[in-house]
């Protein structure tokens, strides 16, 4: 175990040895802050013991309001007990006092109801979200924290972190691009999806409508291999998403998303390793960006493919704006972020060309085509009404988008 990540577990457990010793109605929100503070460090040193650590804090914050009197003297106990482990560099004995106060939780899950019934899951949910808002990408954050895209999209999606920032590019221009593409009579057209789309499209109950546009788009729509785990084969051990995994693979077995075996795996490491040591904090490295995720990017420069459809903040910020994503991370953790420019610049002019589509431009697509003319209500304001309904499902279904973005897109289709 490194030295600064023991330092930083020492630090944690004997702040909530802190909190614990005397019970308090301050208690709730120090641990709440505890957790909010130790997140911080998972984004900088993304080590397993960090994670497991902030996870479990939560998790003691979440049912501390109805724990057990034997339960909480238990967990006081199994604290010290692993940060005097830590302390003497008994290192297998502090993962079984960690494993120890895991199971002592769980003896609570019965009273925690918050979004899954597994408190642990809960509790990485709600830390990886934490990751995402600090600026990490879902893949990145998802990955951390032992989760699927699925779990994390499908979280974030009802909440409002998505939409809390102002977008670079105007809606007319990101709409106007796919919309012409659409209309084109084009040979040997390609598009490369990355994950989010398809989440967020299959979970809105809009993923009937992608053979629907690939049979007017006149050309190919793949996925790679990382994707199509990411898709298919993850969810498939995950009970609540395995249907959503067989109307996904059902996609495949068409015809309809292509698996593009022949990556570019020297140009996808190049760029991955450009972005992750591009920002850092501290002296340490910021890996913002999952190695799975820029793999539809390599794809797509190197075939000239003409866009990826990508919902991920993160890496469509880094692509259109690298400079705004460097500042939103110093928003972020509240701490200057140093900068690589020549690391900035060189992904940069690699990128330079790619055109990027969200799964919201391609519901709107969807629209103007008539693919989803059938669920026009009979009623004075149906198109209106039809339209609304199915960027607002995309939106709460994990795509990055403003409110403000769905009202220009109404406005741009109905004027």
């Amino acid at each position: 175990m490194k030295g600064v990540i023991k330092k930083d577990l020492l630090q944690i457990l004997s702040r909530t040895i802190d909190i614990l010793k005397t019970k308090e109605p301050k208690d709730l929100e120090e641990l709440k802050d505890l957790s909010e503070q130790a997140i911080e460090d998972v984004a900088v040193h993304k080590d397993i013991d960090l994670v497991s650590l902030t996870v479990l804090i939560y998790s003691i914050y979440k049912i501390l309001p109805d724990i057990k009197e034997d339960n909480y003297k238990d967990i006081v106990v199994e604290i010290n007990r692993a940060s005097q482990n830590l302390q003497e560099g008994q290192y297998g004995r502090y993962n079984q006092s960690i494993k120890s106060l895991y199971t002592i939780i769980s003896r609570e899950n019965a009273k925690v109801k918050v979004h899954l019934q597994d408190v642990m899951q809960a509790a990485r949910i709600k830390k990886s979200a934490s990751l995402l808002r600090k600026g990490l990408s879902i893949g990145q954050a998802a990955g951390l924290m032992g989760l699927s895209n699925w779990d994390l999209q499908q979280y974030v999606g009802g909440t409002t972190m998505l939409e809390q920032r102002k977008e670079n590019l105007s809606v007319t221009k990101r709409i106007n691009w796919p919309t012409i593409v659409w209309s084109e009579t084009m040979t040997e057209k390609k598009l490369f999806f990355d994950a989010g789309p398809i989440i967020s499209l299959v979970m809105s109950r809009l993923g009937w409508i992608l053979p629907h546009l690939k049979k007017q788009f006149g050309g190919n729509f793949y996925i790679t291999p990382a994707v199509r785990m990411e898709l298919v084969e993850r969810p498939l051990s995950v009970k609540r998403f395995e249907f959503e995994a067989l109307q996904v693979l059902k996609m495949i077995n068409e015809g309809t998303l292509e698996v593009y075996s022949d990556v570019p795996k020297r140009r996808a490491s190049q760029l991955i390793n450009l972005a992750n040591s591009t920002f850092s904090i501290n002296g340490k490295d910021l890996d913002i960006i999952q190695e799975g995720e820029i793999e539809s990017v390599a794809c797509a420069l190197e075939i000239n493919a003409d866009a990826v459809v990508m919902d991920e903040r993160t890496l469509r910020l880094f692509i259109e704006n690298n400079t705004e994503l460097g500042s939103l991370l110093e928003r972020r953790f509240n701490s200057e972020i140093s900068t690589n420019t020549k690391n900035m610049k060189s992904f940069s002019q690699q990128l330079r060309g790619i055109k990027i589509i969200r799964s919201i431009e391609l519901v709107a697509v969807a629209y103007k085509l008539g693919i989803l003319d059938s669920y026009i209500p009979k009623d004075k304001q149906g198109k209106e009404l039809l339209l609304d309904s199915v960027l607002w499902a995309t939106r709460y279904n994990g795509c990055a988008v403003t409110d403000d973005e769905i009202e220009s897109i109404k406005e741009f289709f109905l004027k």
